[in-house]
């Protein structure tokens, strides 16, 4: 497994390593929001800086973005460092 999932006392940090797939974002998303936690969390934070993300195309990441805004009840932040995925989500 290429992530783990620590939840804080206010939100939830992904850290991601190693090669990361689209699918397996959506699997880890979905652990959370099946959490009792989850409704509570203030902030949700995708520590990509050690994984690739090399097979993420933009539309993976529009469709994450998009099941992402619907969790309006908390922030979100995403940190990397891939140059081939700058993405801007309107």
């Amino acid at each position: 497994m290429p992530y783990k999932i620590i939840w804080e006392p206010e939100g939830v940090v992904f850290k991601w390593s190693g090669k990361c797939t689209y699918e397996e974002n959506l699997n880890a998303n979905g652990k959370i929001y099946g959490d009792k936690r989850f409704s509570t969390i203030y902030y949700q934070i995708g520590d990509f800086l050690e994984a690739d993300t090399s097979g993420f195309t933009k539309n993976n990441v529009k469709v994450i973005a998009k099941l992402e805004i619907e969790s309006k009840h908390m922030e979100q932040a995403y940190v990397g460092c891939s140059y081939n995925h700058q993405f801007t989500i309107h």
